[in-house]
């Protein structure tokens, strides 16, 4: 069975990215583009585990961070432009862009 991954970002064309890199290495993917996405994803799709970039226009990735510390967690890899103070969250991994993808495999 393959490891379910969630991504969750507004930027289709990044999800599209990461998406196709991670389906090369095995990884079954769901996206999600808004907070409500993500939470239906998060029920119907089971992940693994989350890839998340918080810091994003809108707030919606802090929203999911509030949420995920109100339910059962998973492992969650948090891809940021700088380094966010996430103290608090239930975060697994921070990346700070330019990171190699191979990091989240």
């Amino acid at each position: 069975m393959a490891i379910r991954v969630l991504l969750a970002d507004p930027d289709e064309s990044v999800l599209e990215s990461y998406q196709a890199f991670l389906a090369r290495q095995g990884f079954e993917t769901e996206t999600a583009t808004s907070s409500g996405a993500f939470i239906e994803a998060l029920h119907h799709f089971a992940p693994h585990v989350l890839v998340l970039e918080p810091d994003r226009r809108g707030g919606w990735g802090i929203e999911i961070l509030d949420y995920l510390r109100t339910v059962d967690t998973l492992p969650v890899i948090v891809l940021t432009r700088y380094e966010v103070d996430l103290t608090g969250f239930p975060i697994h991994e921070q990346h700070i862009k330019p990171y190699s993808m191979f990091d989240l495999s």
